[in-house]
This record gives C-alpha cells, sequence and structure tokens, in this order.
C-alpha cells in the first residue's frame, strides 16, 4: 500500500476552486481529512471552515457572547453528565442547544456551515472503507451544543448519549488559555483541541475535557475556548 499504514488514512483535498458533492455545499479550501482506527475508530478533520466563514461564526458566538445572560445557560440545563447521584454535574462550562433557539437553520449561520460534516462525503463515508465505524455512516439526526470555557472550565470522563459525537473547536488568537485538550482515558489517547479543528468519535466512548487556565483579565471577553458539539443520531 505505499508505505501507507493500514489502519491510519490520511488525504488531503487542496488546490481546490470549486467543488461540488452533488449540489450540495462547495469546499473552496484546504480541508484535511484524517481516518484512522488506532486507538480506536475516529476521524480529525483540520481547516474544517475557510477565513470568510470563520468570521461569520465567530460574528455569531460574539453576538451570543454580548447577550449571554439570554443565551448561556449552567451544565445542569445543557445535559450535563452527572456523578453517580445523578445531580451534580461533571462539567464546569456554559453552553446551549443551537436547536432550542431556532426552529429553522436558515436564521443561523453555524446551523448552516455545519452542514459540512453530511455534506463531505470524505468525512463520514472514509473512501478507502476501511475505518471501521466511519466509512459509510449516515447519521438522519443531529443536535448541535455550543460549550464555552473560561478559567477553572472543565469536563471530567464521560460518555454520550448518542451513537456519534463530533466536536469542532473555535478560539480566538493570540490564544489567551491554556488546557482545554480532549483526552480519552482508556485509551490514554490525547488530542490537541486546536481552533477550527474537528473529532469524530463512538459517542460510548469516555472522553474528558482538561482544565482551562486563562489570566483574570482575559476573562468576560469571548478568549476562551468554544466547542460545538454534534451529536448524531438515527431516527
Amino acid at each position: 500500500m505505499n508505505q501507507m499504514d493500514a489502519k491510519d488514512i490520511g488525504y488531503l483535498i487542496t488546490d481546490i476552486n470549486k467543488i461540488f458533492f452533488e449540489g450540495k455545499m462547495e469546499v473552496n479550501h484546504d480541508l484535511k481529512i484524517t481516518h484512522s482506527n488506532t486507538p480506536f475508530p475516529h476521524v480529525y478533520v483540520e481547516n474544517m471552515y475557510n477565513d470568510e466563514e470563520l468570521e461569520q461564526i465567530f460574528a455569531e458566538l460574539d453576538y451570543y457572547q454580548s447577550n449571554k445572560e439570554t443565551y448561556f445557560l449552567p451544565p445542569t440545563e445543557t445535559g450535563s453528565a452527572t456523578k453517580e447521584d445523578n445531580k451534580t454535574p461533571i462539567k464546569n462550562n456554559v453552553g446551549f442547544f443551537l436547536d432550542h433557539v431556532y426552529n429553522e437553520r436558515k436564521y443561523s449561520k453555524i446551523l448552516q456551515l455545519n452542514r459540512r460534516i453530511f455534506d463531505t462525503n470524505e468525512i463520514l463515508c472514509d473512501p478507502s472503507k476501511r475505518n471501521l465505524m466511519f466509512s459509510n455512516f449516515y447519521p438522519d439526526k443531529d443536535w448541535t451544543l455550543i460549550s464555552y470555557y473560561e478559567n477553572g472550565g472543565e469536563y471530567k470522563e464521560h460518555r454520550d448519549k448518542a451513537v456519534a459525537t463530533a466536536c469542532t473547536w473555535f478560539f480566538k488568537y493570540p490564544k489567551k488559555f491554556t488546557g482545554g485538550d480532549i483526552s480519552f482515558p482508556d485509551f490514554k489517547y490525547k488530542l490537541k483541541s486546536n481552533s477550527n479543528c474537528m473529532v469524530i468519535f463512538p459517542s460510548f466512548i469516555r472522553h474528558k475535557v482538561s482544565t482551562i487556565s486563562m489570566k483574570e483579565t482575559d476573562e468576560g471577553k469571548g478568549l476562551g475556548r468554544y466547542c460545538m458539539t454534534q451529536f448524531m443520531h438515527y431516527k
């Protein structure tokens, strides 16, 4: 296989002016998609959105941040995983489901743009057919959760109630915090949560977010870590 590891399949969509996927969303930037079965089936995507799209995404996030009392909710109101007492949240962040705010996607640029996960066939359907889960994965329902982490923010070990989870991270440069990386304790596997990158994995696999550290002077300005989580299901 020309020195390619059978478990790790990477390819780059590059030097593209326009690519159309059967009339769906077009991709007009460098999009790197890596499929892997090590240590479990997952997909890692870099450069998920282009510069213009990122401006639109941050403009929407800034709007929510400037009206945070209206939009952002405590962990107890965003379906947080809990400790064994079923009362104590194991995450420290704020968030809200975009699908609860808008009943039509046309009113949210984020809800429109995050269709790329489905419209770019190579993301959920590995062309090499070697990804053990994401070779022919066609979920027909998903929910979008926007989470925001500042100093002390974290999410301890948990599983999601979905078939597959997709996490896309956003933060502003220069980066004003440390931590916030995602890891999978059962596999001793860690991924850097880089801005504009996404990981997709089976929801039953335990995962966690490391504690955020940032200066007090940078808090309350939208300079922390955003995560857009898409919980994918079948109807």
